[in-house]
């Protein structure tokens, strides 16, 4: 094939294929799995522990409703699992629904439930279903404790404030620097948080991270600090 012709009909492929195309565009496959706008089925999206308890909650408040669901593996080709399990009805004075356990379900694998014609959002079966998440969630934590540095603008700030008294800890009773963020000029999401922190070896710091809810201090997750660098200040 010459240059000029191969060059030619490199550029005129496009165009040529634009021209070809009548009608509406046409829909993927991948598209058809996706649930609508405002999906009526919900779920946990990032996916579930083999041997944990898996629920489904569907948004019904008929008088009759669809008597069961489907879950089928999407990820593993031909003999994959495909099983109808049961609904139950299920009302509070929050919303009406029907409510799916599909807990004995624990193959691992990709994973997506419909009921009737609504399809849920594609989730996972496997052990490390939080990896991928958790990571991000602690490091968020650092930036709500010290703020994000954006250079040429702030360095890092204290964004939140918080009080330091001496206390017992939550965890053992013991005496403990306490960080209270329960102050008026936090917002509330904030102010339920509980950080203790006390010092395990010369110049080595831990602490837990808790969160204040209705049944009390809750751990979320320890945290540290070294002392015994010295702290990098911006030029």
């Amino acid at each position: 094939m010459k240059r000029r012709s191969f060059l030619g009909w490199g550029l005129a492929s496009p165009a040529a294929a634009l021209l070809a195309q009548t009608g509406p565009p046409r829909e993927e496959a991948v598209e058809s799995m996706m649930p609508d706008e405002a999906p009526a089925i919900a779920l946990n999206h990032l996916g579930f522990l083999p041997g944990a308890r898996k629920k489904v909650i569907f948004r019904y408040s008929g008088d009759e409703g669809p008597a069961d669901f489907q879950i089928r593996d999407i990820g593993n080709g031909p003999g994959a699992i495909r099983k109808k399990l049961p609904l139950k009805r299920d009302t509070s004075d929050v919303i009406d629904c029907l409510v799916g356990d599909f807990s004995e379900i624990t193959r691992e694998g990709m994973y997506q439930i419909s009921i009737a014609d609504e399809l849920s959002t594609p989730f996972f079966i496997r052990p490390d279903v939080w990896r991928r998440t958790l990571p991000k969630a602690a490091g968020y934590y650092r930036y709500q404790r010290c703020g994000v540095a954006v250079p040429g603008v702030f360095g890092r700030q204290n964004l939140f404030p918080f009080e330091t008294f001496f206390g017992p800890s939550a965890i053992d009773g013991k005496p403990s620097l306490i960080l209270d963020y329960d102050l008026g000029v936090n917002p509330g999401y904030i102010r339920k948080i509980h950080d203790e922190i006390r010092e395990v070896s010369p110049g080595i710091f831990l602490g837990p991270a808790m969160w204040k809810g209705r049944g009390g201090k809750a751990l979320v997750l320890w945290f540290g600090l070294d002392a015994t660098r010295a702290a990098s200040r911006p030029s």
